[in-house]
């Protein structure tokens, strides 16, 4: 949705891939709950509000007949690392989490006698309210004005970006050390987990569209400006 919002304040870039269609999880310490309802009643954690984690959770939740404001009691925190922070010191026993900070919270919990567990898929959640499975568009490529004239480096970069991820879906172990390298506070380990819970794969923008507009229609109904306020046209898919 960043790309919505830059395109619609007059950015005019272009979403040329979208590669992130599934990060979303519930973790709690009781494995018994299969259900958002079975957890009325409770606190939880949520990062980022008003943005895609919240308003996926909150429409999740409407759908369903429930009140993500009367029927849990919700707490809204700045980062994930905030998340993983409470969990480990025993405060919270339900939270929303995204990959990899799930993986890293679950093991981080273990480490301290702590069992948390991927309890909700909100991806499949997602799949009902909408009629279909095709994930939930998170992450991309957008090119920027300047370089949208070069087609060349364009096309260049985005077939290199396809095969990375190809690589990547084929290769976890070895991709998740590329990236405990370069992105400090995650460890192998937790990356290469938690690509066994990401679905990861490249989607032009075009092919994108119809899931991209579905998404952003369902967030304009509780929060317009996370999207700059209107769906963008069709200059933003490439």
């Amino acid at each position: 949705n960043v790309a919505a919002i830059f395109y619609n304040k007059g950015v005019k870039l272009s979403l040329a891939r979208v590669s992130i269609w599934g990060v979303f999880y519930l973790i709690s310490n009781d494995p018994s709950i299969t259900s958002l309802a079975q957890l009325k009643g409770k606190r939880i954690l949520l990062p980022f509000r008003g943005d895609q984690p919240d308003l996926l959770f909150q429409a999740v939740c409407r759908a369903q007949g429930l009140d993500p404001f009367k029927d849990f009691t919700i707490e809204y925190v700045s980062s994930p690392l905030d998340i993983i922070m409470s969990l480990l010191a025993g405060k919270v026993d339900n939270a929303l989490m995204i990959e990899p900070a799930a993986a890293m919270a679950i093991m981080k919990a273990k480490e301290k006698g702590l069992d948390f567990k991927r309890v909700i898929d909100l991806q499949k959640e997602y799949a009902a309210l909408v009629g279909n499975d095709s994930g939930v568009p998170n992450a991309g490529v957008a090119v920027l004005p300047r370089i949208k004239n070069n087609q060349a480096v364009v096309d260049a970069f985005l077939t290199a970006y396809d095969q990375s991820v190809q690589w990547t879906n084929k290769h976890p172990k070895e991709a998740a050390e590329l990236a405990a390298r370069y992105i400090k506070g995650v460890n192998a380990k937790a990356f290469e987990e938690a690509l066994r819970y990401t679905d990861f794969r490249s989607v032009s923008g075009v092919d994108s569209r119809t899931d991209l507009e579905m998404m952003f229609s369902t967030f304009i109904e509780m929060n317009p400006k996370s999207v700059g306020g209107k769906l963008p046209d069709a200059g933003l898919y490439q």
